[in-house]
């Protein structure tokens, strides 16, 4: 074989292999928005935190009545 062939093939099988689909055990598989879908998931849990804080004061409230 011709080593210019040699020399091409072997450049296009490292361009192909470079540009390769599969994910690499490296790669995270989160999405962009993962902080954002985070932040909003404490604060569900906060507001969870506070309407239950409330009901326990408004309990409070009807029993001294």
């Amino acid at each position: 074989m011709n080593p210019g062939k040699l020399l091409l093939l072997s450049v296009l099988l490292i361009i192909l292999t470079a540009c390769s689909d599969q994910k690499t055990e490296n790669e995270t598989t989160d999405h962009p928005w993962e902080t954002q879908v985070q932040a909003l998931e404490k604060a569900k849990d906060v507001e969870g935190m506070l309407q239950d804080a409330s009901n326990l004061k408004r309990q409070a409230i009807d029993e001294e009545e």
